[in-house]
């Protein structure tokens, strides 16, 4: 409720449209952290859904990125061509979900738009490529519980091993929860169906 205070007193001051130093907008802020009823207020009051910041990410791109659905689905109703819309380096919103291993972002955006699965970036990545390149490139530390358990085969003492025994016990799960979320992403972007029995 304070964020909603917030807003509307933002909004009376008719600052709306203030961006930040990298272009974004109040309406960039609330579709990242999901906040609907934010979005809602300032669509309601005339933010564009189609700003751009100065790398070209749209409100519908930080949704995404982030895995909040309903944001998503709330700037689509303002502006559908939002989910054809690629940043300055090609990437559509469907290509943030994927990186982001955002299946009910995924699965939004492939609703509005079952094409945008196939659409490549200026790196030739669609966003099945970036899927399957996060689980082994993620941003939380993958693969470094086989470097813990090596370390601790090189003699180290009992406290270290222990304490490393912890930090590898946890980023090994992590990790599998970071494949699994990567696998069901996947799964998702993948555009097949399984032979009816006849």
């Amino acid at each position: 409720r304070a964020e909603v205070d917030a807003v509307t007193q933002l909004v009376a001051s008719t600052r709306r449209a203030a961006e930040d130093g990298w272009g974004r907008t109040a309406l960039h802020f609330a579709a990242e952290y999901g906040h609907e009823a934010v979005i809602s207020l300032l669509l309601c009051e005339g933010a564009s859904p189609s700003s751009q910041t100065t790398l070209g990410k749209m409100p519908i791109h930080f949704a995404a990125e982030y895995g909040h659905a309903a944001a998503i689905s709330l700037v689509l109703e303002a502006d559908c061509t939002c989910v054809d819309a690629n940043d300055c380096s090609g990437a559509n919103a469907t290509a943030y979900a994927a990186r982001g291993r955002q299946e009910s972002a995924v699965r939004a955006l492939l609703t509005a738009a079952p094409r945008s699965r196939d659409v490549g970036d200026v790196y030739g990545c669609t966003p099945l490529s970036w899927a399957l390149e996060y689980p082994l490139h993620g941003r939380d530390g993958h693969g470094m519980a086989d470097r813990g358990s090596e370390v601790r085969g090189r003699g180290t003492s009992s406290r270290s091993q222990r304490g490393r025994g912890r930090t590898s016990g946890s980023r090994r799960g992590r990790g599998q929860k970071s494949n699994d979320a990567a696998r069901s992403v996947c799964l998702a972007l993948v555009p097949w169906s399984l032979p009816q029995p006849t």
